[in-house]
């Protein structure tokens, strides 16, 4: 039913005055994270890898109040973080909760061993995770544990869109970039799969798999991910080949494509009007460029706040803006602005 998501995106923050690090390699799952708790009133800081989250972690001034972990990245898995974190954090101190897509039981206790102190799925549930991380940092209640999700496709469905939409807590805008994100990157993870299976490149063609069935998953597009999933079992195993082929995953992945653009079509159809939003981000462009023109140390605070609360509808343009201002590059970074603050100006 359409009300129920709706009242779900009026709810008021859960989170505020929170201090947050989210772990994240992938950065569609980085931006869909970090919105969805931005949106609850928390602050966020990214890392994208294990030695990231260790500088975070250890240079932080101020410290976090919780962190959400990955396990599966490049460098170093999370539960490795994790480890050396404690020997100088305690779980009093700073609770460390795990966000993977594996959710088997072997998996959790694997997080406990590791030292940390819960075990979120992917694609995870807004509520859920909100009263996971209220329980470990501020002492709510604990949430009664989540039941696994069930392996039972609904018959033929290209995206459970409900269910995703619930899982974004109602965030109809969010859900949308989401679905834009997955049609760009499940391509370049299809090519990249692809390549590593000609390149004999097993570990390689691992990671691409995970990746792809946790963005599946994320939109609902659960025929894929459950494919995506097989093949990525069959890879770990050293036993086994690969698969024959990837016909069949690539035919789903078209297939969640299309969809996946279509729905995305319908949600920006059905929006309503989001002037006030753009106007506001139009007004903090202006600001930004005039602190940027005046090499003015607060731009660089600005632009952090813009991003959180803009980044995943205007990654392109934000990504740019971010190279610009980080390279003191402030003419590029004020052509960059001026471009963008046409577009956001409300309609006469």
């Amino acid at each position: 039913r359409e009300a129920e998501p709706a009242a779900l995106e009026n709810r008021a923050p859960r989170l505020c005055g929170l201090r947050l690090l989210l772990v994240e390699d992938n950065l569609t799952n980085q931006q869909v994270a970090r919105e969805l708790l931005s949106n609850e009133g928390a602050s966020i800081d990214v890392a994208d890898c294990g030695q990231a989250a260790l500088d975070a972690v250890l240079g932080a001034a101020n410290r976090y109040d919780l962190v959400l972990m990955d396990i599966q990245m490049p460098d170093m898995d999370g539960y490795a973080v994790t480890r050396i974190l404690r020997r100088t954090h305690p779980s009093a101190e700073l609770p460390i909760v795990a966000m993977t897509a594996n959710v088997m039981p072997a998996d959790r206790e694997a997080a406990r061993n590791a030292g940390m102190d819960n075990h979120v799925g992917k694609p995870f549930d807004l509520n859920q995770l909100v009263e996971v991380i209220l329980h470990h940092a501020r002492g709510h209640a604990a949430p009664p544990a989540a039941a696994p999700p069930s392996s039972d496709l609904q018959s033929g469905q290209l995206l459970n869109s409900q269910a995703a939409l619930v899982r974004f807590g109602g965030n109809r805008g969010i859900y949308r970039h989401t679905l834009l994100s997955f049609c760009e990157e499940s391509r370049s993870l299809l090519e990249g799969l692809l390549r590593a299976r000609a390149d004999g490149q097993r570990q390689q063609g691992v990671q691409l798999l995970h990746t792809l069935k946790g963005l599946a998953a994320t939109i609902g597009a659960e025929t894929l991910a459950m494919l995506a999933a097989g093949e990525e079992k069959t890879l770990r195993d050293p036993a086994r080949e690969w698969p024959a082929d990837h016909e069949e995953l690539a035919a789903a992945l078209a297939q969640a494509d299309q969809a996946a653009q279509l729905l995305a079509e319908q949600l920006e159809c059905s929006a309503p009007p989001a002037q006030p939003e753009e106007a506001e981000l139009a007004a903090k462009l202006a600001t930004l460029t005039q602190l940027l023109r005046e090499a003015n140390v607060e731009a660089v605070q600005l632009f952090i706040a813009l991003k959180q609360q803009h980044g995943i509808a205007h990654p392109d343009e934000f990504a740019r803006l971010d190279a610009a201002i980080m390279h003191m590059n402030f003419a590029e970074a004020i052509r960059i602005c001026e471009d963008m603050r046409p577009q956001k100006a409300p309609q006469t």
